[in-house]
């Protein structure tokens, strides 16, 4: 029943090692905090993003838009001059299979966006 709550609270990315397999009740509340914290805190136990490796991940809307809350990197847009960083990555929304291009670093704003679908 604890590992579920803990588990509730930190699947929104990667847990780090430290994180204890077993405890009691009374360090719930401590492990509870410890989550929040850690995951609003952007620890540094979360990767940052690589342009390159953008393609088919799977990214939540914190505030879904028209029923659009799930979205697939459908395309990573490559620039004109190979030697330009790539800036642009174009979003498929899973439910309508409508498509939107944006910075790939739009992404890493985590109040607009999670990792993943949650």
């Amino acid at each position: 029943m604890h590992r579920k709550l803990l588990r509730a609270k930190t699947d929104h990315g990667p847990v780090c090692a430290r994180w204890p397999l077993a405890y009691t009740k009374g360090d719930v509340a401590d492990l509870e905090s410890e989550a929040l914290s850690f995951f609003h805190g952007q620890s540094s136990c979360m990767n940052p993003l690589n342009p390159k490796k953008l393609l088919l991940t799977k990214w939540t809307a914190i505030k879904p838009v028209a029923k659009q809350k799930h979205f697939l990197v459908s395309r990573v847009i490559q620039p004109e001059i190979a030697t330009d960083p790539i800036e642009l990555v174009e979003l498929e929304a899973v439910f309508s299979k409508a498509t939107q291009i944006m910075a790939w670093r739009d992404l890493q704003d985590d109040t607009v966006w999670l990792q993943g679908w949650v």
